[in-house]
């Protein structure tokens, strides 16, 4: 019976934890479009977004994004990352590797919809150096 209770007692302390980091997954339209999840770590945020470039190439992105401020279904945040890029145009076939940085604002609805819109620069170390920076409207369901 002890082996029970302790069982169901470290369930419902699995599904605390795992309901107090909520996810997202969804799109983030840019240049290109984008695969977006989120993950809450506290109160803050890691972004994964996997981005389909309209010139035949794709960039993985990570960003941290610390939550600066919130208040009703608002939050505003900001964070530091880093992107790696595939390309395959006439111009330039290769790699791009750099740094890139986060400044958005992000509202959920009472159903579990965020929407967001954020600017990401990034500085290219390799290729292109800076001056690629996007505006970003992000649409994601969360669970």
């Amino acid at each position: 019976m002890k082996k029970v209770i302790a069982i169901l007692v470290a369930a419902l302390a699995f599904a605390a934890v795992a309901s107090a980091q909520p996810r997202a997954l969804g799109v983030r339209a840019t240049y290109g479009g984008e695969l977006s999840y989120q993950h809450s770590l506290g109160a803050n945020f890691l972004e994964a977004d996997l981005g389909f470039a309209v010139h035949n190439g794709f960039v993985l992105t990570g960003i941290y994004d610390f939550v600066l401020g919130q208040s009703g279904g608002f939050s505003v945040y900001a964070g530091p990352g880093a992107q790696i890029a595939f390309w395959d145009t006439p111009d330039y076939n290769g790699i791009g590797l750099g740094v890139a940085g986060q400044f958005g604002v992000e509202y959920m609805f009472p159903v579990p919809v965020a929407i967001s819109l954020d600017w990401r620069p990034r500085f290219d170390f390799i290729h292109e150096g800076f001056g690629y920076s996007s505006i970003a409207l992000s649409l994601r369901y969360v669970f």
